[in-house]
């Protein structure tokens, strides 16, 4: 593909957007795509630009003349368009300069555009504003969830753009980069402390000056700035410890931080940048991912931006952002525990390796912006999936999923009837748009009704698709009112549905005329449905799928690690229960079988809900606090190291659709002991893929947990066969292409 970067920045520069675009072009031109950089005029040739910051894919660079008068964007807009009619159309146009990707977009070129700050002025607003409504905009790319939150509160009616939310990256240097020899002036016997970045207001160089006073042990070493900045700092008395080194060039960088112990970053509340500016709130250091690359150890500021990336304890430690004493016992833990700072350099390098680099950042912005699209290059529909709950339950990640999986074939929005929870994060990191309007009580319902009609008759969604008895109603109800001809029920069990009694199923059938039918996702749903009543010909089946690379069985090494990561040897039987802590789940009857198996196993209960207080006086009152641990609800990225450190998983619900959770189980190679209720036998084959016991046989399942406890060869084999039966019958894919061909249908008028 072609691709045309366009970006206002000066090639080579000591500014870090320059860096951000270089190394993008180089993640492009490493995908094997044509890359075409127009960047602002400078004296230094191309060849010196690639030298300079170390890119090896040698793209071209093409500099265009920016007039440094007022206007001068605009002009430099203008020469852009020059640029693109005079040479060959480029395939794609991806740009940071917003004159430059405005110039492209009139001329119908398909756009992608990045932002790391919303816009300041009016007229930037109103021209981002017209960008977002044009049809050849194939994406909005923001490198924080703030911003992009941010985006959507002031562009709230443009339901179809595709927000990207995509943090900076960094390369991984080899060892021998780490290593090249430098300037370095530390003590041989004395813990060198490393910061590089720019000195401006609010980087919390002073406080590092302070530590270095603080701890006259360490050598402390302040890499980059410009020389105005360097020598209003040089000009202080500075303590011996404390060393400036001055900017060095973007190939050079990692051999500084290689010599470093630890590497911080001391953010404070308000982040100045060139030009003036406050960039706290929605910032994605280059430098972070920097740290996190060279396997060092790493101390920031406890920010919400930083948070994204950085997890404290996990990967790095987070400490207030001006509390002296916090970032003095925080190097000091460092210096004495050489475990600690070996497992926070191990996590970070990882997650670099693992999500965090130039090339994967270029790929997932081009996999969902620019995906073939199946149907032909026309959406199948546009979709608003109206949830009961923001919690991170199997419907909601179960609807995520199915959102991500077709991006391309559907143009999709959520509407949340409750407050902000741990679903609504993850919705707005994959980009797509999302309302809030709390339902959770009669009255609140009630004063919900004119803000859901707003929504509704606004959104341009051709099918309303509503999850949970609350939505329903209130989807159905307002949905009619809006003009919304195509709403459709996410159906899970007639438990889960009727949860309040036959009162409620009897309203639910009250308003199920006014909406298309019902999409179970399993086929024990659907019967006890019709069997009520519900026309057979309205309800549909789509069994639920799910992503199989990242639910994949754990070789040893990941088995191990997460194990000790948990505290827990080799030889002790875990189990992982993943479901939400509420009656229906019946978390009672899965204790009881715990307090009467014969080994000492344990039991990792992951997920959240109003029974957890009763659950934990339950545990303590029987002596089960060495056999059961509350892991608390974890989000889909989390889920796979803990079913790593699990031999085998257990649900122990009263009713079930197609539980999510026992889908994740066997796609990670664990065999799986649950109640045979709804569609549980739709997914596991009792003996071979697991062992399915009586609703409420605490005895009999207290028997099949002993049975798989005390045979290894039997839990690899069920593990096996379920892994198996997931790959061919329960593909993310799969399930994806039955919603969009029955979404097609009913848009059509043939459902």
């Amino acid at each position: 593909m072609r691709i045309l970067y366009i970006s206002s920045s000066r090639v080579p520069s000591k500014d870090a957007n320059s860096v951000h675009v270089m190394r993008m072009c180089d993640a492009l031109s490493d995908l094997g795509h044509e890359v075409v950089l127009l960047a602002r005029r400078t004296p230094e040739s191309s060849e010196e630009a690639h030298l300079r910051y170390g890119t090896r894919h040698g793209f071209s660079i093409v500099r265009l003349p920016w007039p440094l008068i007022r206007f001068g964007g605009l002009i430099y807009g203008l020469r852009v368009l020059l640029y693109v009619c005079s040479h060959r159309r480029p395939s794609l146009v991806l740009g940071r300069n917003l004159q430059g990707v405005l110039a492209a977009a009139a001329l119908g070129l398909p756009v992608i555009y990045e932002s790391h700050a919303p816009p300041s002025s009016g007229g930037r607003r109103r021209a981002e504003q017209w960008l977002c409504r044009r049809q050849n905009l194939r994406a909005l790319v923001v490198i924080t969830r703030a911003l992009a939150k941010r985006y959507r509160d002031f562009f709230p009616s443009s339901h179809s753009v595709r927000v990207i939310v995509a943090p900076d990256a960094a390369d991984l240097p080899e060892v021998a980069d780490l290593a090249s020899p430098v300037d370095w002036p530390g003590r041989a016997d004395a813990l060198q402390v490393g910061y590089a970045g720019h000195l401006y207001e609010g980087r919390g160089i002073d406080l590092l000056v302070e530590l270095g006073r603080d701890l006259p042990e360490i050598d402390l070493h302040l890499v980059g700035g410009a020389e105005d900045d360097l020598a209003r700092w040089r000009a202080q008395p500075l303590p011996t410890n404390v060393h400036f080194h001055g900017f060095v060039d973007p190939r050079e960088v990692p051999a500084y931080l290689g010599r470093c112990d630890i590497l911080v970053a001391p953010y404070q509340e308000r982040v100045a940048v060139r030009g003036g500016g406050d960039t706290s709130e929605w910032m994605s250091p280059m430098k972070l991912f920097e740290y996190m690359a060279a396997g060092r150890a790493i101390v920031a500021s406890r920010l919400s931006a930083i948070e994204e990336i950085l997890e404290n304890g996990r990967n790095a430690l987070l400490v207030a952002a001006n509390d002296l004493e916090a970032w003095r016992s925080a190097l000091v833990r460092l210096r004495d525990d050489d475990e600690l700072r070996a497992a926070l350099e191990s996590r970070a390098r990882g997650d670099v390796e693992a999500e965090y680099t130039w090339v994967a950042r270029a790929q997932r912005i081009l996999e969902a912006a620019c995906r073939p699209d199946p149907t032909g290059g026309e959406h199948a529909g546009r979709v608003l999936h109206i949830l009961s709950s923001s919690g991170v339950g199997g419907t909601e990640v179960s609807t995520l999923r199915l959102a991500c999986e077709t991006r391309r074939e559907l143009q999709t929005s959520f509407c949340l009837l409750a407050d902000r929870g741990p679903i609504s994060e993850a919705i707005e990191h994959e980009g797509f748009p999302l309302e809030h309007v709390p339902a959770g009580s009669p009255g609140e319902a009630i004063r919900a009704l004119p803000t859901l009609l707003r929504l509704l008759r606004r959104s341009d969604a051709q099918i309303v698709h509503t999850y949970g008895l609350r939505a329903h109603l209130l989807g159905r109800a307002v949905g009619r009112l809006a003009g919304k001809g195509c709403i459709v029920g996410g159906l899970r069990s007639l438990t889960g549905t009727s949860s309040q009694g036959e009162r409620w199923l009897c309203l639910d059938r009250l308003t199920f005329g006014l909406s298309r039918g019902y999409i179970s996702n399993s086929q024990a749903a659907l019967e006890q449905f019709a069997e009520k009543g519900y026309p057979r010909e309205r309800l549909w089946c789509i069994h639920n799928g799910i992503d199989l690379e990242h639910f994949r069985p754990a070789d040893d090494q990941e088995r191990r690690a997460a194990r000790a990561q948990l505290g827990v040897g080799d030889g002790r039987f875990v189990l992982a229960c993943v479901a939400s802590l509420r009656a229906v789940k019946n978390h009672r009857l899965l204790l009881e079988a715990i307090a009467c198996m014969e080994c000492h196993p344990l039991l990792l209960l992951i997920g959240e809900g109003a029974l957890r207080n009763d659950l934990e006086r339950l545990v303590s009152n029987h002596g089960l606090a060495d056999r059961v641990r509350f892991v608390g609800p974890l989000v889909t990225a989390e889920l796979p190291a803990h079913l790593a450190a699990a031999d085998a998983c257990v649900l122990t619900s009263e009713a079930e659709g197609l539980p999510t959770s026992l889908l994740e189980a066997m796609a990670c190679g664990l065999p799986v002991i649950a109640t045979n209720v709804g569609g549980v036998s739709e997914l596991v084959v009792n003996g071979e893929t697991g062992s399915l016991v009586s609703s409420g046989d605490a005895d009999g399942l207290c028997r099949a947990l002993n049975e798989l406890a005390t045979d290894p060869e039997r839990r690899r084999r069920m593990g096996r066969a379920g892994r198996a039966r997931a790959e061919a019958d329960f593909s993310l894919r799969r399930m994806a292409d039955g919603y969009v061909d029955l979404y097609r249908k009913l848009i059509g008028g043939d459902g």
